[in-house]
């Protein structure tokens, strides 16, 4: 389970937000709010990209905010995807392996895989990402997140760029995902009907202290 216990953070000189939640193994969680409210910020605290001003957040009962951010039981999905421009798209899915600190004798088809569960056709693996449009990107980008296989999931915005009929086949994915696995997922999404899609038993919305 994860829990964040009266987790404060922001910017300095910046309104903070505080929040308290918890996300049960299998569970989905949607934070939406106005841009600017702290949606992001919330999650590089969750990574270790950010350092919060007080609070906790754990994992099944341990505080992982002491840890660095590669010791921490999480997979982030950043907004942008983050991925190595002079990689193929088979190459950047595969950095999941480096993050889990081990290369399976199966690894290509784990990559092949997890391509597809997302609609990305074999033939488009071996191309470099720079070649894919940006829809395609950011699919590889959460199958690179999916394949890490850390128990808390913090996806930023992962259905940008996709068109309707993809954001109901990638979201009915992610859902079976989260089930089988058990992961916690925190979802950030400017699209309350994400909250639908994914079939979120919690969803919270920042306000805009501005």
């Amino acid at each position: 389970m994860l829990m964040l216990e009266n987790l404060v953070w922001g910017w300095p000189d910046a309104p903070e937000q505080t929040l308290d939640l918890t996300v049960r193994q299998g569970e989905i969680a949607l934070v939406s709010g106005p841009s600017g409210c702290g949606k992001t910020s919330l999650l590089n605290c969750l990574a270790g990209f950010m350092q919060p001003r007080a609070g906790r957040a754990s994992w099944q009962g341990t505080d992982f905010l002491p840890l660095s951010p590669w010791q921490r039981p999480v997979s982030f999905l950043f907004q942008s995807g983050n991925l190595f421009e002079h990689l193929s798209a088979r190459r950047n899915i595969s950095l999941a392996f480096v993050r889990r600190r081990e290369k399976p004798a199966d690894a290509d088809r784990q990559v092949t895989e997890a391509a597809a569960r997302l609609g990305l056709e074999a033939g488009l693996l071996d191309r470099p990402v720079t070649d894919l449009s940006g829809g395609q990107q950011q699919r590889v980008a959460l199958a690179r997140t999916l394949l890490v296989g850390q128990p808390v999931l913090l996806l930023d915005e992962p259905f940008s760029g996709f068109d309707e009929k993809l954001k109901h086949s990638a979201a009915d994915t992610l859902t079976r995902l989260v089930a089988d696995q058990q992961m916690a997922c925190l979802v950030v999404s400017h699209d309350a009907r994400d909250c639908q899609r994914l079939g979120a038993k919690k969803q919270v919305s920042l306000p805009d202290h501005r």
